[in-house]
């Protein structure tokens, strides 16, 4: 749309649907409690791993001591290859630039139209239309053009098959006249199905290549065709603290979608990137059996030095070197031979380790070892209770404006909502003014009193 004209969103659901809202960092909780877990680079995980391949190397010492055929010199000499086989394979599992990292890189309304339901929620004016097969598309585009919604040509085939199948249009419109940062307001239809479905082939007209992240609260595990589960846990009892992998239901607006659902007791986070023919077939979802998944990614250090890399390539030569042990024992081999088959054990143990990191999911985007959300939420609270503004309105537009300058109080900082990290500024029924803080699960952890704003004066 052009500017001054209203932004307009077009959903076909098989049923009128129930309509109102949720809080605004709803879905952004729901996405940040499912997403990947972020494998990093940690040394101290791998102590373990370094005393496994100590405890190996001393008994390959003590299984070269226990050969009498072995002179001192021979001994002295095939210890030294050991302690340098051992350096050179934790150095090269221990290096990440060996690895091969991939980088992040206007028609008026026609009678055969039929308004079910007209709501004004929050920003959106939100209609609900439907139309009979035997009218074809043509009315129901033209009421939608006149709505202020922009409908291609390949679209209209999609539409078609909707009012055929006796679907209702969910129309929300963002009218202009709210401000210059007006946004929409999260919207929540409820609606009866045989099946759970995601309508998909309106949004698949003539595009692209589409990525799909679908939150799903059940009883169970869920799945769709063509889509991967990211993350599947139980959900964690309403206002609950998180226990082992339990998804928390600290944040109120997931509470209250949860209760809506029953009292779900599995949430399921599906992600796919959607060819245009996949998307030419609405998604239903499938609940099966409670399966627990997290999805894991790796930056090209943690690929290494948290359990992969490192890991693997221990076990080989921790393998290998047993093995040897047992034959040395045997007094089967002699010092040449085991002094080549302690450095095979070395080389295989490297390339199997460089494969292996090699080979798992990879995180695509710049890992940031800044301060923590907890450092950058206290330091912004204390800029906000300090700041000498008018009104709300002026803090707002003083934060938008310092929280992308690095040497800003309020760098780091995520927009105003209350997902996890976030934070909301409100009034309340007093008119004194208050800055509330939330957690890594949306939960409100804090309220600090804004002094220079309202009623309110520190005493």
């Amino acid at each position: 749309s052009g500017a001054g004209e209203p932004l307009a969103w077009v959903v076909p659901v098989p049923a009128v649907p129930e309509l109102f809202t949720t809080s605004d960092g709803t879905f952004a909780t729901a996405r940040a409690l499912t997403q990947p877990e972020l494998r990093l680079h940690q040394t101290g995980e791998l102590s373990c791993v370094l005393l496994t391949m100590a405890f190996a190397a001393l008994m390959a010492v003590a299984a070269l001591r226990l050969n009498p055929g072995v002179s001192l010199r021979q001994r002295t000499a095939m210890c030294a290859v050991l302690v340098v086989a051992g350096f050179l394979t934790c150095a090269v599992l221990l290096l990440p630039s060996l690895a091969f990292s991939r980088s992040s890189d206007s028609t008026g309304s026609a009678a055969p139209v039929v308004i079910v339901k007209h709501q004004r929620i929050g920003t959106l004016d939100v209609t609900v239309v439907r139309t009979g097969a035997a009218e074809g598309v043509a009315p129901l585009a033209g009421w939608l053009r006149a709505a202020g919604c922009t409908i291609p040509e390949a679209a209209m085939p999609a539409i078609a098959a909707y009012a055929r199948e006796g679907w209702v249009f969910v129309a929300a419109c963002l009218a202009p006249g709210g401000g210059s940062h007006l946004e929409p307001t999260p919207l929540v239809m409820r609606f009866a199905s045989r099946q759970p479905v995601y309508p998909m082939r309106l949004t698949g007209a003539g595009n692209g290549p589409l990525g799909l992240e679908l939150c799903i609260l059940a009883d169970g595990m869920a799945a769709a065709p063509g889509m991967t589960a990211a993350r599947s846990s139980p959900l964690g009892a309403a206002g609950a603290a998180p226990a082992g992998s339990a998804v928390p239901l600290l944040h109120s607006g997931m509470t209250e979608l949860a209760a809506l659902g029953g009292s779900p007791a599995w949430m399921t986070r599906l992600t796919s990137t959607l060819t245009p023919a996949q998307q030419r077939a609405d998604i239903a979802l499938h609940v099966g059996l409670a399966v627990r998944l997290r999805e894991r990614l790796y930056t090209p250090e943690g690929a290494y030095q948290f359990g992969v890399g490192v890991d693997v390539g221990a076990i080989v030569i921790v393998i290998g070197i047993v093995a040897l042990c047992v034959r040395v024992c045997m007094r089967q081999w002699t010092s040449r031979r085991v002094t080549i088959a302690l450095a095979c054990c070395a080389f295989a143990g490297c390339v199997s380790g460089f494969l292996a990191a090699q080979l798992v999911p990879r995180f695509h985007g710049d890992v940031r070892y800044g301060p923590t959300p907890e450092r950058v939420q206290s330091r912004a609270a204390r800029s906000m209770v300090m700041e000498s503004v008018g009104d709300l309105s002026a803090l707002r537009a003083l934060i938008d404006r310092e929280r992308t300058v690095e040497a800003s109080s309020y760098a780091g900082l995520p927009p105003e909502g209350d997902q996890p990290w976030g934070y909301t500024l409100r009034a309340d029924e007093k008119g004194d003014c208050w800055v509330d803080l939330y957690g890594p699960a949306g939960e409100r952890t804090q309220s600090e009193p804004l002094y220079g704003i309202g009623s309110k004066k520190p005493e």
